[in-house]
């Protein structure tokens, strides 16, 4: 069969509503919006997941050496920077700061969680 006769049969179901083409086109669009939409909510979730992540802490990383880390140091790691898209500069550190050993805070947690 030649390529314009399958052409002009395919015009002719079109153009007589044999092949159901506005029907057709009208489930796929359906098809389409839906499946966008459950893709747009479950990008908009993991990202509300994301800011859960980072606001409730969950994203702090402590890093812990007896009597190896210097103070000073330590504070100034928020003057860190790198690289990130578009070779722009980030500071991925937002804070920073050595921390103490209270061993009341300790006895106190142990005399709670006791009773």
């Amino acid at each position: 069969m030649k390529r314009s006769s399958i052409f002009s049969e395919a015009w002719r179901d079109i153009t007589s509503g044999t092949s159901r083409t506005i029907s057709c086109l009208a489930i796929l669009a359906v098809l389409a919006i839906m499946v966008t939409m459950f893709d747009l909510n479950t990008v908009v979730g993991l990202q509300h997941q994301a800011q859960q992540w980072v606001s409730t802490g969950s994203s702090i990383h402590i890093l812990a050496q007896e009597q190896e880390i210097n103070p000073v140091s330590c504070g100034a790691l928020t003057e860190a920077s790198g690289k990130g898209e578009n070779e722009k500069r980030i500071h991925p550190i937002q804070s920073a700061g050595a921390l103490r050993e209270d061993n009341d805070v300790i006895s106190r947690c142990h005399a709670e969680c006791a009773s």
